[in-house]
């Protein structure tokens, strides 16, 4: 599959791809480690793990590592999304709302983050609260 030693992180990626499909997380988690490992700064690689450990069922696990990426500058709306989804999980559905809303901020048309956030503030008590900080429109 990967050749012994290789050093292309996406060939580790590749790999961490297949074994997921054919539901071998552990092998999955292993091969996209070593893809992070060799490729520290890439937002995408680091992505996948967190959708491995959640896949898992591994959150906290799951929520650090996206804790670490966001911290490592690797903040975008995915990340958020990540965090946002992570952090409902805990109960913490304020915490959930303010990074849902974070996401919002950055991609305003990414309609997945409106529908999380909306969500969250419905789980959360707070349906009637605007998702743009504008007035709730009726």
């Amino acid at each position: 599959m990967v050749a012994a030693g290789s050093r292309e992180p996406h060939h580790h990626a590749r790999l961490s791809h297949f074994l997921s499909r054919i539901d071998d997380l552990a092998g999955a988690e292993t091969a996209i480690r070593q893809a992070v490992a060799l490729a520290p700064g890439d937002a995408n690689l680091r992505r996948v793990l967190v959708g491995i450990l959640d896949r898992d069922g591994r959150y906290d696990e799951a929520l650090a590592a996206v804790r670490e990426m966001i911290a490592a500058g690797m903040r975008d709306e995915d990340a958020l999304g990540w965090l946002g989804h992570l952090v409902a999980w805990t109960g913490n559905l304020a915490g959930a709302a303010a990074a849902f809303r974070q996401a919002v901020d950055m991609a305003p048309m990414q309609s997945r983050f409106r529908l999380a956030l909306a969500d969250t503030l419905d789980r959360d008590g707070r349906a009637g609260v605007p998702l743009d900080g504008g007035q709730a429109r009726r």
